[in-house]
């Protein structure tokens, strides 16, 4: 079963709801007890400007449930990819939830941004889990206009 958290703008959403797959750009991260986070961000390669969409997900590989505090309406991002949000949309902050994961489950949140940072090579740090904590860093390849 697939989990998904809404976040940012319309367009991510409607990716999520027609199951479209983003490539991969992250290795998956455990957090222990069974609990497995990967990243992807769509385009993958973005140009200065452009409005980019990043899933991550947290899976349970472990045999029993597992419960974690998950970030709910925005995900959490550091790393040196400057990163703004997109124009016009209306965001809450500071909001979570506690779920139990079933062996097998995976949940995932969306969220879209805009891409400030000029052409380069960038960390970005992704944070959904919050408790047990986990962060993702993924490289980003920006690309010159």
């Amino acid at each position: 079963m697939k989990t998904f958290i809404r976040a940012g703008a319309v367009t991510g959403l409607l990716l999520a709801a027609l199951g479209a797959r983003c490539p991969e750009t992250s290795p998956t991260r455990s957090a222990g007890q069974g609990l497995v986070q990967t990243v992807r961000i769509e385009p993958a390669e973005p140009h200065t400007g452009d409005q980019i969409t990043i899933r991550t997900e947290v899976k349970n590989l472990g045999p029993e449930p597992q419960g974690g505090t998950f970030m709910a309406c925005a995900l959490g991002f550091g790393g040196d990819l400057k990163l703004s949000d997109v124009p016009e949309t209306v965001r809450c902050m500071a909001v979570s939830f506690e779920r139990q994961l079933a062996p097998g489950e995976v949940i995932e949140g969306v969220d879209t941004k805009v891409v400030d940072s000029p052409a380069g090579t960038y960390v970005l740090e992704v944070r959904f889990l919050i408790n047990p904590p986990m962060t993702q860093n993924i490289a980003v390849r920006v690309l010159p206009d």
